[in-house]
C-alpha cells in the first residue's frame, strides 16, 4: 500500500506543479521589493561580488542578484541627502567590474563625501578592483592575519593562440581582414601577435597602467613613484596588511570587529543596497533625458541583457519617440562590436533619431569596432578615462576542415552547379577566388565604416586611415585623434545632452525598462508549446553545439569586432 501511495504521489505532484505553473503564467506579476525601513544612524553597505554589469535589464527578485553600477551609483547619491544614512561602509569581494564602472562609483562617492558624511572600508582577502573601490574611502583598514592579503597584479592582456592546436586537428582558419592592425583572428592564424597588433596593444596597456597608478596615488595622497614602487618592487605577490600600512595603501591593521569598535559601528547599522529604499525624490520638471544602455556584443539576435540588436535598439527608439517630453538621448555604450550588418542597421536607426533630438554617447569600458560604429553617429562623444575605443576595421573568418576530415577518415565528394556552390561547406578548402571575393566584400564594408565615421566625426576620409586600420585607442589618444570629444563620466554626458537640448531643468529616464526574470520566462513560454520549452533531445543538443561553434569562429560573417578582451 505504501508503494502505491508513493507511485500516486509521483504522478500527482508533477501534475499539480504544471497546473500551478500555468496559473502563474496568467497571474499578474508583482514587482515587490523586499526592503528594510531605514533607521536612524544607518550605514549604507556597498559589498559587490561577482559580475557587476553597467545596468541590469533583468530583476531576479527573490532569486537574488548583483547590484549594477547604475543602481549602486543611484543609491549612493540618494543616500547623500538621506538624514537616516550616517555613512557608507565598503567591503567588496572579488567584484568583477569594469574600470569604467569603478570610475562611475568613484564619482558617486565623491558626491556623497561633499555632504561631510564618512566613508569607511575594510579589506580581508581582496582583488585589485576591490582595492580600487575601497581606495575611495576616507579610512581603510585591513585584516592583519597572515592568511589575509591583497592582490595587486597591475595591467595585462593574456592572449591564447590556437594555431598549433588547430594544425594538429587538421583545421585551418582563413583570416580576411581590412586594416593592418585588426588583430581579431590572429589567435587562430598565428602563434604570437603580429608586430603591428603587439605595438598597438602594448601602447594601450601602458596608458591604462599609468592611469591606474595615478588614480591610486590621488586617492591615497601618495606620489606616483610611491605607488609604482609597490607594483614593481615589492618582494611578495600577496600584499600583507603590514606592508600595505607601511606603503600608505591603508590606514589601520585591524580585524573587522576591532575596526567596527574603533568607529562605533555595529553590524545592525549596516543596510545593504538591496535593502535600502531611498526617500522619494520630487522633480516637477516635464523635460526628460533618456539614458539608454547598449551593452554586450552586437548580434543578429539576442535576449535580455546578452547583447545589442537592431530590434532592441528600435524598441528603445519607439519609447523615446512616443514620449514627447524626452528632449535628448544619452547612449551608454559598452560593446566590443560584432556583426557589421547589425551595426549598420543600428547606425541608421540612430541617424533617423538624431534628426529629431540630440544624441550624446557616454562610452563605458569598451566602445570599439561595432561599438564605435554605432557611437560615431552621435552629436557628441564622452569617453570614460578607462575606455578602449576605435578598432575601425573589418574581419572575416573562413574555416577549412578538409584536413580534419582526412585525419579521421572522412571522404567528401561535392556535386555542384554554380560558380560558388559549396562555398559555405567547411569540408571544402576555399578556393583563392572565393577568398579574393570575401576580401573585396570586406574592403567594401571597411570603406563604408570609414565613410560613416568621416561624415559625423568631420575627419577627412583619406587621412582617417592613419587612425583607423583596426587600431585600438585609449580615451586620451582617442581625444587627440578626434575620435571622441571629451573624457568624462556619464553625468558629463547627461549635462552635455541637456545643453544641446537647451534645457536646464530635467529628469532622467533609464532604458530599456527593467523586467522581472519570471516575466521574461513566462513571455518566452507563452510563445511556444510547453513540450518544446522543456525539450532537450539529442537533436537539440547538436544544434546547441553547432551554435556554440559558430559563436566562437563566426564563420563567413563580416565582423566589426574588438580584437581582444582587455577588461
Amino acid at each position: 500500500m505504501k508503494k502505491n501511495y508513493f507511485l500516486i504521489g509521483c504522478l500527482v505532484f508533477p501534475i499539480l506543479a504544471v497546473i500551478a505553473f500555468f496559473i502563474g503564467l496568467n497571474r499578474p506579476i508583482s514587482k515587490t521589493t523586499y526592503v528594510k525601513p531605514v533607521k536612524t544612524n544607518s550605514w549604507l553597505e556597498i559589498s559587490p561580488t561577482g559580475i557587476v554589469s553597467d545596468y541590469d535589464e533583468v530583476e531576479y527578485g527573490f532569486m537574488g542578484k548583483t547590484n549594477s553600477v547604475e543602481e549602486i551609483c543611484s543609491k549612493i547619491r540618494d543616500a547623500a541627502y538621506d538624514k537616516n544614512i550616517k555613512g557608507i561602509y565598503i567591503e567588496p569581494t572579488f567584484a568583477q567590474i569594469g574600470m569604467a564602472g569603478i570610475n562611475e562609483i568613484s564619482e558617486a562617492i565623491k558626491f556623497f563625501k561633499q555632504t561631510g558624511k564618512p566613508v569607511l572600508a575594510h579589506l580581508e582577502m581582496q582583488s585589485q578592483k576591490d582595492y580600487l573601490l575601497c581606495a575611495m574611502a576616507d579610512t581603510i583598514a585591513m585584516e592583519p592575519a597572515s592568511s589575509a592579503g591583497l592582490f595587486l597584479d597591475g595591467v595585462q592582456a593574456n592572449i591564447t593562440f590556437y594555431k598549433n592546436l588547430l594544425d594538429k586537428l587538421g583545421l585551418k582558419i582563413n583570416i580576411i581582414r581590412s586594416g593592418e592592425f585588426k588583430g581579431y583572428g590572429e589567435t587562430y592564424s598565428r602563434t604570437s601577435l603580429s608586430p603591428e597588433t603587439y605595438g598597438n596593444i602594448k601602447q594601450l596597456l601602458s596608458n591604462r597602467y599609468e592611469l591606474l597608478i595615478t588614480d591610486i596615488a590621488k586617492q591615497r595622497n601618495l606620489t606616483t613613484e610611491q605607488v609604482k614602487a609597490v607594483f614593481e618592487q615589492r618582494p611578495d605577490f600577496i600584499v600583507s596588511a603590514a606592508y600595505a600600512k607601511d606603503k600608505g595603501l591603508i590606514d589601520y591593521e585591524l580585524g573587522k570587529d576591532d575596526f567596527f569598535k574603533k568607529f562605533n559601528l555595529t553590524k545592525k547599522q549596516l543596510l545593504s543596497l538591496s535593502e535600502y529604499n531611498p526617500p522619494a525624490k520630487t522633480n516637477n520638471s516635464k523635460s526628460k533625458i533618456a539614458v539608454c544602455y547598449l551593452q554586450g556584443g552586437i548580434l543578429f539576435s539576442a535576449q535580455y541583457q546578452d547583447g545589442i540588436t537592431a530590434d532592441k535598439a528600435q524598441k528603445m527608439i519607439d519609447e523615446i519617440e512616443q514620449d514627447k517630453n524626452i528632449k535628448a538621448v544619452v547612449l551608454r555604450v559598452n560593446s566590443p562590436g560584432g556583426s557589421a550588418l547589425e551595426s549598420e542597421l543600428i547606425y541608421r536607426k540612430l541617424e533617423h533619431l538624431k534628426d529629431k533630438i540630440p544624441i550624446v554617447v557616454s562610452m563605458s569600458g569598451v566602445a570599439a569596432s561595432g561599438g564605435y560604429y554605432i557611437s560615431a553617429v552621435s552629436d557628441y562623444i564622452v569617453a570614460d578615462p578607462y575606455t578602449v575605443t576605435g578598432s575601425i576595421g573589418v574581419i572575416q573568418l573562413l574555416p577549412d576542415a578538409s584536413g580534419l576530415s582526412k585525419k579521421i577518415g572522412l571522404n567528401n565528394q561535392t556535386i555542384s552547379f554554380g560558380k560558388y556552390a559549396g562555398a559555405m561547406n567547411f569540408m571544402n578548402t576555399p578556393s583563392q577566388e572565393l577568398i579574393n571575393s570575401f576580401q573585396r566584400n570586406s574592403e567594401n564594408v571597411y570603406s563604408e565604416f570609414k565613410h560613416r565615421v568621416a561624415k559625423y566625426r568631420k575627419i577627412d576620409y583619406d587621412s582617417l586611415e592613419n587612425i583607423a586600420g583596426g587600431r585600438v585607442w585609449s580615451a586620451e589618444d582617442a581625444l587627440n585623434n578626434h575620435l571622441i570629444d571629451q573624457i568624462g563620466t556619464l553625468d558629463n554626458a547627461v549635462m552635455k545632452a541637456a545643453e544641446l537640448a537647451n534645457i536646464k531643468s530635467y529628469q532622467t529616464v533609464i532604458l530599456p525598462q527593467k523586467k522581472l526574470y519570471w516575466e521574461i520566462l513566462f513571455e518566452q513560454l507563452n510563445n511556444r508549446k510547453l513540450a518544446k520549452a522543456f525539450d532537450l533531445t539529442i537533436d537539440t543538443l547538436s544544434v546547441m553545439f553547432l551554435k556554440q561553434m559558430e559563436s566562437i569562429f563566426k564563420p563567413y560573417s563580416v565582423l566589426c569586432l574588438m580584437p581582444f578582451n582587455l577588461e
